[in-house]
């Protein structure tokens, strides 16, 4: 479009009026502006998992117990989001962490990712309410920043009580999250 401009209007092709340097400066803004629309569109969406870390599936009663959530940034663009983690029988603790705890069995737990395949853990500490046959752990993500989209691990962590070898046992249930 630039060259048959300059080929059919003949004025300009004179670099010194001021009239064709507003001309220029428009056309290096809109492929500026086009090839940035292309860098963001070859990012694509922002792609998150979660889960707990591997070989935590069991927990004890009367003390303090932890969970290790696991996210990993799929994708190539940068998200913020809070990952909620929501306790059935039992009750959260978060001293020491940079979490936001909504009420005693609620807290939300901020990941921030600037890279593509970054992975982050975070610790949560909880205890098993008394006299109880199971107890969950429901997630659920809050967006921020990039908008994230979860892929399909669990969106829930059922632990129920094993007589046999006096501890609870953890069994993650598996729904698509997109």
């Amino acid at each position: 479009m630039t060259a048959i401009c300059f080929i059919k209007i003949r004025s300009l092709r004179n670099i010194h009026k001021k009239r064709n340097w507003l001309f220029y400066a428009a056309i290096v803004l809109i492929v500026v502006v086009a090839a940035y629309a292309a860098y963001e569109d070859s990012l694509g969406p922002a792609i998150v998992s979660y889960r707990t870390a591997d070989g935590q599936n069991y927990f004890y009663p009367d003390r303090v117990n932890q969970l290790t959530v696991t996210c990993s940034n799929l994708g190539m663009r940068a998200t913020s989001f809070n990952l909620i983690v929501k306790a059935v029988n039992a009750s959260m603790m978060v001293e020491g962490q940079d979490y936001v705890q909504v009420n005693s069995t609620t807290v939300k737990i901020p990941f921030s990712f600037q890279f593509q395949k970054e992975t982050q853990n975070r610790p949560i500490k909880f205890m098993i309410d008394q006299n109880v046959t199971a107890f969950d752990f429901h997630f659920d993500i809050e967006y921020q920043k990039g908008s994230p989209i979860a892929t399909n691990f669990y969106s829930q962590l059922h632990c129920e009580w094993n007589s046999n070898r006096n501890r609870y046992e953890a069994t993650p249930i598996y729904t698509p999250t997109i």
